[in-house]
């Protein structure tokens, strides 16, 4: 084919397609947003709409308010539990990898303390008013690092353990004044 040819080709492709253009009209979807009344409403025309969403087709409950009158309903006191511990839901830590198992254990439970200190304030991060307290070690990595291997080399067994803490944080109760 000769360049000329694919010229002319061309040329009767894009003139077919500007006439199938032309024969064709223009046409738009009939939406809410295509006549002038969608573009000149005012905010009570909103309002109108969107309480037409809202529309219950069946009759609203008859409200009866005599009876509040003659039956007050009083709170129940509160329990004297302000000067009582009072503990929370149960909190989950881990800890970081260490040599020994007292010191995975230790960080485990400074993690924590860090968490029940964030979620529930200083009143509750002592471990040692918590309930519950249960705890897990394991070892912690593969050991498949050079240090890893020296150290299991050296030592005969070096992996590293961490400990989860899992308890209910309490806050402590108050004592009588000396």
């Amino acid at each position: 084919m000769t360049e000329a040819l694919k010229w002319l080709i061309i040329a009767a492709i894009v003139t077919g397609l500007l006439i199938l253009a032309a024969l064709v009209p223009a046409h738009a979807d009939e939406t809410r947003y295509s006549t002038d009344r969608y573009w000149t409403r005012n905010w009570e025309d909103y309002v109108r709409e969107r309480s037409a969403e809202r529309h219950r087709p069946y009759r609203a409950r008859p409200q009866v308010r005599a009876w509040r009158r003659h039956h007050y309903h009083k709170p129940e006191p509160l329990p004297p539990s302000n000067h009582s511990a009072m503990c929370l839901g149960e909190i989950r830590a881990h800890g970081t990898p260490h040599l020994t198992e007292a010191e995975a254990m230790q960080s485990a439970k400074r993690h924590w303390q860090a968490i029940a200190r964030y979620d529930h304030g200083e009143k509750y991060m002592s471990i040692d008013t918590a309930r519950h307290v249960k705890f897990r070690c394991a070892r912690s990595e593969t050991n498949e690092t050079a240090a890893g291997r020296l150290a299991e080399a050296v030592s005969g067994e070096a992996w590293r353990m961490r400990c989860e803490v899992v308890a209910h944080p309490c806050r402590s109760e108050l004592k009588e004044a000396p």
